[in-house]
C-alpha cells in the first residue's frame, strides 16, 4: 500500500529539510543545538515510522547503504569532486584569449538590448544564449574570474553526468557508464574548454544536446 499524499508529503517535506539542515551545518552546529535535536529525532522517527509501516525493511543497512551512495546522484557529486581536483587550477586563472571578446560584448550591452542578440549578430557569431550567459556572469560577477572558471567546471562536469546517464539508459552496467565518464572528465583534449571561459557557449551547447537525447 503506497502513502497517502499527505504522509509522502511530510516525508519528502521532512528529508528535503534535513538537507537546508546539512547546508545551515557548514557554518554552525545547528545538530548540536537541542531546540533543533529534540524537533527534529522526533520527526525523522515519525517519517520512518511511516515508512516502516508500509512493510519497507531498514535492517539490512549495508545493501541500503550501497544503493545511496552508487546512486546517480552521488556518481554526479563523485564526478564534481573530480573535475574540480583535476582542474583545480584553473579556479584562480584570470582571463586569456577570447575571453576578453566575449566580455568587452557583455560590458557594452545595455539591459533593454539583451533581446537584440536573438535578432542581431551585429558583425560577430550568431550565439544569443551564450551572450545572455556571460551577460549575466558579468552583471553579477564583474571581472572575478573565479566564478566564471567555476561555471565553466559546472557545466563540464554536467556534460560528464550525461554520459553517465546516457550510457545507463542504453543498458550499459552502471560501472562501466562510471568509468566512461571519468574517462572523458580526466582526458587533455579538454584543457582550453576548461580553461578558457570563452567555451561556456560550446560546454553548454553539448550538455543541451546529451539532455535532449536523455530526454527522448
Amino acid at each position: 500500500e503506497l502513502l497517502t499524499p499527505v504522509d509522502r508529503a511530510l516525508v519528502i517535506g521532512l528529508f528535503a529539510g534535513i538537507v537546508g539542515l546539512f547546508f545551515n551545518a557548514i557554518l554552525i552546529d545547528v545538530f548540536e543545538a537541542s531546540k533543533v535535536a529534540f524537533t527534529m529525532w522526533l520527526l525523522l522517527g515519525f517519517a520512518v515510522g511511516l515508512l516502516a509501516k508500509e512493510g519497507e525493511s531498514f535492517g539490512n543497512y549495508g545493501a541500503l547503504l550501497w544503493r545511496v551512495f552508487t546512486s546517480k546522484l552521488a556518481l554526479s557529486l563523485y564526478l564534481f569532486g573530480l573535475v574540480l581536483f583535476v582542474y583545480r587550477s584553473a579556479l584562480p586563472l584570470y582571463f586569456i584569449g577570447n575571453d576578453f571578446t566575449w566580455l568587452r560584448w557583455a560590458a557594452i550591452t545595455p539591459m533593454n538590448k539583451i533581446f537584440t542578440y536573438f535578432t542581431d549578430a551585429s558583425g560577430f557569431f550568431y550565439q544569443p544564449i551564450p551572450k545572455i550567459l556571460y551577460f549575466f556572469l558579468y552583471t553579477v560577477f564583474w571581472l572575478k574570474p573565479f566564478a566564471y572558471h567555476l561555471v565553466s567546471l559546472s557545466l563540464f562536469t554536467s556534460v560528464a553526468v550525461c554520459i553517465l546517464v546516457l550510457a545507463h539508459s542504453l543498458h550499459v552496467r552502471k560501472i562501466f557508464a562510471f568509468a566512461a565518464a571519468i574517462l572523458f572528465s580526466v582526458l587533455s583534449i579538454h584543457h582550453e574548454s576548461v580553461f578558457w571561459i570563452s567555451n561556456l557557449g560550446h560546454l553548454s551547447a553539448v550538455a543541451f544536446f546529451l539532455s535532449s537525447l536523455i530526454l527522448l
